[in-house]
C-alpha cells in the first residue's frame, strides 16, 4: 500500500493550519482577507526536477469544462495541462510560483478569405473553433454569416452558434466571432472556413510567490497558501485538478500517451474538483470526491523506474478555504 496513514498527513495539515510557516520562506507582505490552503501528496518522495501543478477554473461556468492534463501531441500548448484554466500553481526546482494562464491562438488552416488571426486572450478555455462561411451579403464591405463551432479540450464538447464577420476588414477581437480573436479577411465566399485553436501558452503571466508555503524537504507532501483574491473577485465557482509530470514535453512527434508519465485527478487524470465554493469557507477532500484518487493510475507507464513514477504519482489531498 504506497499512501501514507491518513493520520500522518492529517499532521501536516493541522501544521499549515497552524500558520507555523507563515511569511516565513517567502518574506511576503500582507494579509489576505481569505485563502485557499492546499495539500497534495505523492505516493514517493517529492522530486524537485519534476513539475507539479495545481490548475484552477475561475470563468464561473458551472464546472462544465475544467483543466486537464495534456496526454499526448502533436499539439502541447504548455507541455502539461489544458482544457479550461486561468490559473496555476507550479512547483519544480524547489521554488513554489502562481501564474495567470495565458492562451496562444494558431491559425491551424484557412481557405478563401481567411488570412490571418491576432490574439488578446488571458486564459480560459482551450479548444479549437472552425469558422465556416454559411452566406454572404453584398455591401461596403460584404458581410458573411458564419457558423461557429467549438470543440473544448478538456471534454471534446461541442457548441455551436453562428455571427457576422465583415470581408476584407480587419476585425477587432471585440467584435470578432470568437472572444479575444481578431480576424484580418479577405474576399469571403460561402464554404470558406478556418481552423483555430486556442492552446495554453508555454508560460503565463507571473503573479508571484502564494501567500505561504511549504517545501517538501525530501517528504511526499506539497503544502501552499494562496490569496483568494489572486484568482479573481467574489469567486463562487471554481475547478481544480492536481496535475505532475517527470517532463514538460513540446515535440510534435510525441503522440503516444504511454511516452509520458504524468498523473492528474481519476484514473485518466482527466477527472477534476468541480462546483467548489469557496465562499461557503469548508474542507473538501479526497475521501469526499465520487471518484477518489489512488495510486498507480494506468497514466503512469512510459519511461521512468517506479521510483520516478512514485514521485508524480498523486494518492491524496485536502483543500480548505477560510478567512484569516
Amino acid at each position: 500500500m504506497k499512501r501514507r496513514m491518513a493520520a500522518v498527513l492529517l499532521i501536516s495539515l493541522v501544521a499549515l493550519l497552524s500558520g507555523c510557516a507563515r511569511g516565513g520562506e517567502h518574506g511576503g507582505s500582507g494579509v489576505p482577507e481569505a485563502v485557499l490552503e492546499i495539500v497534495w501528496e505523492m505516493a514517493g518522495p517529492v522530486d524537485d526536477a519534476f513539475y507539479y501543478f495545481v490548475a484552477f477554473d475561475a470563468d464561473a461556468d458551472q464546472g462544465a469544462d475544467f483543466p486537464v492534463p495534456v496526454a499526448a501531441g502533436p499539439y502541447w500548448g504548455n507541455g502539461w495541462g489544458t482544457g479550461s484554466m486561468t490559473h496555476y500553481l507550479q512547483y519544480h526546482g524547489g521554488q513554489y510560483e502562481l501564474y495567470r494562464a495565458d492562451l496562444n491562438v494558431v491559425l491551424r488552416g484557412a481557405t478563401g478569405g481567411f488570412e490571418g488571426v491576432t490574439d488578446n486572450i488571458t486564459g480560459g478555455d482551450a479548444g479549437v473553433y472552425t469558422i465556416t462561411v454559411t452566406s454572404v451579403t453584398a455591401g461596403n464591405p460584404d458581410t458573411a454569416e458564419v457558423e461557429v463551432q467549438f470543440e473544448t479540450a478538456s471534454t471534446g464538447q461541442i457548441t455551436t452558434s453562428t455571427a457576422t464577420l465583415p470581408a476584407n476588414s480587419s476585425v477587432p477581437a471585440e467584435q470578432s466571432p470568437i472572444p479575444g480573436v481578431g480576424f484580418t479577411t479577405g474576399n469571403l465566399n460561402v464554404g470558406d472556413y478556418a481552423l483555430v485553436a486556442l492552446e495554453m501558452a508555454a508560460t503565463g503571466t507571473l503573479i508571484g510567490t502564494p501567500y505561504d508555503y511549504r517545501r517538501p524537504q525530501g517528504g511526499r507532501t506539497l503544502q501552499i497558501t494562496i490569496d483568494l483574491s489572486n484568482l479573481g473577485e467574489n469567486l463562487t465557482n471554481l475547478s481544480i485538478n492536481f496535475i505532475t509530470t517527470t517532463d514538460l514535453i513540446f515535440h510534435p512527434t510525441v503522440t503516444d500517451p504511454n511516452e509520458n508519465v504524468y498523473d492528474g485527478l481519476g484514473p485518466l487524470g482527466n477527472d477534476a474538483i468541480r462546483r467548489f465554493n469557496p465562499q461557503e469557507f469548508t474542507t473538501i477532500n479526497n475521501s469526499m470526491a465520487f471518484i477518489r484518487e489512488q495510486a498507480d493510475d494506468s497514466t503512469l507507464v512510459g519511461p521512468a523506474t517506479g521510483e520516478e513514477k512514485d514521485s508524480v504519482d498523486i494518492v491524496d489531498w485536502w483543500i480548505t478555504a477560510r478567512r484569516l
